[in-house]
C-alpha cells in the first residue's frame, strides 16, 4: 500500500471526526436555545451547592465568597472537608460564622463509606443535601453571580437530568495556557457529543443534576469508574437513566479556576482522565483509531511527500482552531488566538497519541493520595 492511501484515509477520517464536532456543537446550540427562550429565570428550585474541599486554604474563601455573590433566592452550600491538613478547616469555620446557616461544613473523617477520593466527598455532601437540583463546583473555583440561576433553567423540562457548562482558567504561563486551551477544546468536544446525544464527557467543577436522578442511580456509591473520574460517571449513569442532558455555553454559567503548577501534577491529571475514560467503551476505541489513522497517514506522508504530511498536519490544526472559535468568541477567550496556539495545539496531538500509555499503571492520584484503579 503506498504512501497516498495512508494519508488520504488519515485524512478522510479527520475530516469525518471534524464534521461530527462542528455540526453537534450546532445541534447543542440549538438544544440551549430553546431554555432561553421559556421562563426567563422564572424556574426556581432550591439548589444545593456541593462543594468539596482538601488542603484548598488558598482558594476556599475565594470560592464560598463567589457562590454566596449569587443573587438566587434558594439555594443552600454545602462544603465538604476531606481530612484537609493546612488551615483550610479553620478557615471554613470562619466562613460559616460569617454566612450562618446558607453554609454547612461536614467532614469526610468519620464517614463510612466504600469511596475514596473526591467521590466520597461529593456522595458525603450529597447525604446532607435538600435541593432539588445538586450544583458541583471544586474549592479552587471561582463561580460568576448569574451561576446558579442559568444552570437550573434547563432543569425546567423534566427530560433534563444533568447539566454541564465551560470552566477554564487563570493563565500567565504557557504551561498555564497549554492547560488552558485543553479545557476549552475538551469542554468543546464534549458539548458537541451531546449534541448528537452521544455523552463523551464533561469537568465536574461545573456539574448539575437534578436529585431525583442521581438516586436512581444509586448514588456514586454504585456507579462504575466514580473513584477515577466521578464527573463522567455520573453523566452516563444520568444518561442511562434515560434522561437528557445539555451542556452550557454561555458567560452566564462559565467558571474559573487556577492551573495545575507542574508537569507531573498535570501527567497525573491525565493518567486519571485515561483510566476513567475507559468507561466510554467503543466511543474511546473510535477516538484512538482516528488518532492512530492520522498519525500513520503523517508518517507515512513524510516519506513520501514531506509536503502532503504539512498539509495533513495543517488541516488537523485549522480543524481545532476552527472548533474552538464559537467558545472564544462567546466566553471572550481571545487571547487564547496567539501564535502560541499552534505549538499548543501540536502538543496535544502529540499527546493524543500517547494517552493508551497512561493505562499501564495500576494507581491513580488525586490531591496527594494514590487510589487504586
Amino acid at each position: 500500500m503506498s504512501w497516498e492511501w495512508f494519508f488520504f484515509i488519515g485524512f478522510g477520517l479527520l475530516t469525518i471526526r471534524f464534521c461530527f464536532f462542528w455540526f453537534g456543537h450546532r445541534r447543542a446550540r440549538q438544544f440551549e436555545r430553546q431554555f432561553s427562550r421559556k421562563s426567563g429565570g422564572a424556574y426556581q428550585p432550591l439548589v444545593s451547592v456541593v462543594v468539596p474541599a482538601r488542603n484548598e486554604e488558598q482558594h476556599i474563601a475565594e470560592c464560598v465568597h463567589s457562590v454566596f455573590r449569587n443573587d438566587y433566592p434558594h439555594f443552600e452550600v454545602i462544603v465538604v472537608d476531606d481530612q484537609s491538613e493546612d488551615r483550610t478547616a479553620e478557615i471554613l469555620h470562619q466562613l460559616q460564622q460569617q454566612y450562618g446557616q446558607r453554609l454547612r461544613v461536614v467532614s469526610t473523617q468519620s464517614v463510612d463509606s466504600p469511596l475514596v477520593g473526591k467521590a466520597r466527598a461529593l456522595a458525603t455532601g450529597v447525604r446532607y443535601a435538600t435541593g432539588e437540583i445538586l450544583l458541583f463546583t471544586d474549592a479552587d473555583c471561582i463561580v460568576p453571580a448569574t451561576w446558579i440561576a442559568a444552570m437550573v433553567q434547563p432543569f425546567q423540562s423534566p427530560a433534563v437530568g444533568c447539566v454541564a457548562s465551560f470552566s477554564s482558567m487563570v493563565a500567565h504561563r504557557w504551561f498555564d495556557q497549554l492547560q488552558q486551551v485543553e479545557w476549552l477544546y475538551n469542554h468543546t468536544l464534549a458539548r458537541a457529543g451531546l449534541g448528537w446525544n452521544v455523552p463523551l464527557g464533561c469537568f465536574g467543577n461545573n456539574l448539575a443534576i437534578r436529585h431525583s436522578a442521581y438516586q436512581q442511580t444509586g448514588g456514586l456509591e454504585q456507579i462504575p469508574y466514580s473513584m477515577l473520574t466521578e464527573d463522567l460517571a455520573l453523566l452516563l449513569a444520568v444518561r442511562q437513566q434515560g434522561y437528557r442532558c445539555v451542556y452550557m455555553l454561555s458567560p452566564q454559567t462559565y467558571v474559573l479556576t487556577y492551573p495545575l503548577r507542574t508537569f507531573r501534577e498535570y501527567l497525573r491529571q491525565h493518567h486519571r482522565w485515561v483510566h476513567g475514560g475507559t468507561a466510554l467503551g467503543w466511543k474511546a476505541v473510535a477516538f484512538m483509531t482516528v488518532t492512530v489513522a492520522y498519525w500513520l497517514g503523517v508518517i507515512a506522508a513524510l516519506l513520501g511527500s514531506p509536503l502532503a504530511a504539512m498539509v495533513l498536519l495543517g488541516a488537523r490544526c485549522v480543524y481545532d482552531v476552527v472548533l474552538l472559535l464559537p467558545a472564544v468568541r462567546t466566553l471572550r477567550q481571545w487571547e487564547i488566538l496567539r501564535p502560541r496556539l499552534i505549538s499548543i495545539l501540536l502538543f496535544f496531538q502529540l499527546l493524543e497519541v500517547s494517552l493508551p500509555l497512561f493505562l499501564i499503571p495500576r494507581h491513580v492520584y488525586w490531591k496527594d493520595r494514590r487510589l487504586k484503579r
